[in-house]
């Protein structure tokens, strides 16, 4: 037995002195060591707003005049100016951006087909304009798209306060509820969503419904469009109107911009529309329920515009597949890509994942790669089967910022796949763009058919 302990002891022993000459002679190891390499990132996950419903003690008796038809659209065409609100709306900004509150932006993609070469083209920017909430049977919900930026945004479900069915969002004078964030006696609430604009801008027009109640002549409400920095904090008003308390029930309302300083001070930048309500904390609380909004942009299209449905036409090439991004997108509105296609993204500090739905064109053994990625990066992409629990088929894995592949076999072409490309964590300063391409392992890349269409110019 004592042999036995002792030869158990020596062994410890040789182990600790293998353990320790590793360390001293090859430098201590990585952190990493018998781990893998890269954890593929989860392909789903919660950036949507979370709200509560209108609580029954903020939303006031029912209104009869909510059933009303919609009154005649009104129309405002000329901006107007509140210095002291512009002051108190910079001083919002500057808290946002202390407190880490700020937009993710959509980007504006070239669906203009069917539009000529240097003529004017017009398109809506918004998702989820009608402001639908997915309910989760506990009193709140999430919506997608639209970001709460200022202490309490509700939503209401009941018939008769919302435009189209089934939610409008409702901004509260409420002070039992809310926090001050740039005063302790003014309840500013504040919501919006982001978007990118082009350039040459020729009309902005923003639409939305409106109701009201418990009118306050000491309480504000204002549609904004503020231009955003690089990191999709507020930047500049650039201008601004009343939502208007009239008339009864619910109202279209509508504001059109062509003030040519007004355009040149949106055009080719990143905006956000905001709509903000200033209460004072007092009776009567006044409601406002906001549904069916929508920015419309008109832009002169440059010379030899190409468009881009799902396929690109490249210039001295026949039709060839593309690999067309979408912004914002999630693991349920993706881009799209093709076998044999290079698609070039980016990373922002608010948009940290790249999702792509994969055509295989029959193909069943394809190589992942992933290449041209800013030094010091940690990037990674994984092909995920789109089924239920969303199965990894496929991960690249490799650390670093050097070019990188994996090979994937055994793919299914009857089945539906995703390519997830991750940044991890928000990038610097300088690069922040990639190369990713799925080609076939066997043979050339086959040439898809074109599906009838209109390619480009």
């Amino acid at each position: 037995m004592k042999k036995s302990i002792f030869l158990l002891c020596l062994l410890v022993m040789l182990i600790g002195l293998g353990w320790a000459w590793s360390v001293l002679v090859l430098g201590a190891l990585p952190s990493s060591w018998g781990q893998p390499l890269n954890t593929p990132a989860p392909p789903e996950e919660r950036s949507q707003a979370v709200l509560a419903q209108l609580p029954s003690s903020l939303a006031g008796d029912p209104m009869p005049e909510r059933l009303l038809p919609p009154a005649p659209t009104l129309v405002l065409e000329e901006p107007v100016k509140d210095l002291d609100y512009e002051q108190r709306a910079g001083r919002l900004a500057q808290a946002l951006r202390q407190t880490g509150r700020r937009f993710s932006i959509t980007q504006l993609e070239s669906n203009s087909v069917g539009t000529p070469p240097s003529a004017p083209a017009c398109r809506t920017v918004l998702l989820n304009p009608q402001m639908d909430v997915v309910e989760f049977g506990d009193g709140t919900g999430s919506i997608e798209h639209w970001a709460v930026i200022a202490q309490n945004i509700y939503y209401d479900n009941r018939s008769g306060y919302y435009n189209s069915a089934s939610h409008s969002l409702v901004m509260v004078d409420d002070p039992g509820f809310d926090t001050a964030i740039i005063s302790t006696t003014l309840d500013w609430d504040a919501f919006g969503q982001g978007f990118q604009a082009p350039g040459a801008l020729t009309v902005i027009t923003v639409t939305y419904s409106r109701l009201y109640s418990n009118t306050n002549t000491s309480d504000t409400a204002w549609g904004n469009l503020w231009t955003l920095d690089s990191q999709g904090y507020l930047d500049d008003l650039v201008t601004y109107w009343p939502i208007g308390e009239s008339p009864s029930g619910w109202s279209n309302r509508t504001a059109v911009f062509t003030d040519s300083a007004t355009l040149a001070a949106l055009a080719g930048k990143p905006l956000a529309l905001v709509f903000d309500v200033e209460a004072n904390r007092e009776s009567p609380y006044e409601i406002i329920w906001l549904d069916d909004a929508q920015v419309t942009i008109c832009y002169q299209l440059p010379p030899n515009h190409t468009y881009l449905p799902l396929v690109m036409r490249q210039y001295g090439q026949g039709g060839v597949v593309a690999c067309v991004p979408y912004e914002p997108d999630s693991v349920n509105q993706r881009g799209s890509t093709v076998v044999g296609a290079t698609c070039y993204g980016s990373f922002s500090a608010v948009d940290m994942k790249d999702y792509y739905s994969l055509n295989l064109n029959g193909v069943t053994q394809v190589r992942l790669s992933l290449s041209n990625l800013p030094s010091g990066t940690n990037w990674d992409a994984a092909i995920y089967e789109d089924a239920p629990g969303y199965p990894l088929a496929c991960h690249i894995g490799t650390p670093g910022s050097g070019d990188k592949y994996k090979d994937c076999s055994s793919l299914d072409p009857a089945r539906s796949y995703f390519v997830l490309v991750n940044a991890g964590t928000a990038p610097g300063g300088g690069a922040n763009t990639y190369q990713m391409s799925v080609t076939s392992r066997v043979g050339p890349t086959p040439t898809p058919s074109l599906s009838p269409g209109i390619y480009g110019e």
